[in-house]
């Protein structure tokens, strides 16, 4: 297990984890270079070189919100499609690095806040577990 990887329940993968390993399939399906993606960010002002790429493929560094715009620029796709977590049984929101364990989520539950499917709100159901409701449930 990698030093960034979430330990805990079901597999879980934080959300930064999630956009790195979607950015490295997206990008290899395009037949982009790491080199190349971050020459594409350079010419939208941002700092990149190879490694930022490595970085953030390997859950090493995060993408600010402005880079994630620019990266979805680049590809061609949606910001869903970046935040999707595939697979995955649960998504993890939260800091890995500083050993910050937030809620875990439903990944088809994410899915759908995602998509604006679900309207979303955290709700504590233990001490480190929140669980998305939708909004009609609670009016």
């Amino acid at each position: 297990m990698a030093k960034n990887e979430p330990e805990g329940i079901d597999n879980a993968r934080y959300v930064s984890g999630v956009v790195g390993l979607r950015l490295k399939k997206l990008r290899e399906d395009k037949g982009i270079s790491q080199d190349m993606l971050a020459a594409e960010m350079k010419l939208m002002g941002f700092p990149w070189a190879h490694v930022t790429a490595s970085e953030i493929e390997r859950a090493k560094r995060r993408v600010t919100v402005d880079e994630l715009i620019g990266l979805c620029l680049i590809l061609g796709e949606p910001p869903a499609s970046l935040l999707d977590p595939g697979t995955q049984p649960t998504v993890r929101i939260g800091d890995p690095s500083r050993g910050l364990k937030g809620p875990h989520l439903n990944a088809h539950t994410f899915r759908q806040f995602l998509s604006g499917e679900l309207k979303a709100r955290l709700r504590p159901t233990t001490s480190v577990e929140f669980e998305l409701t939708d909004e009609k449930e609670t009016e």
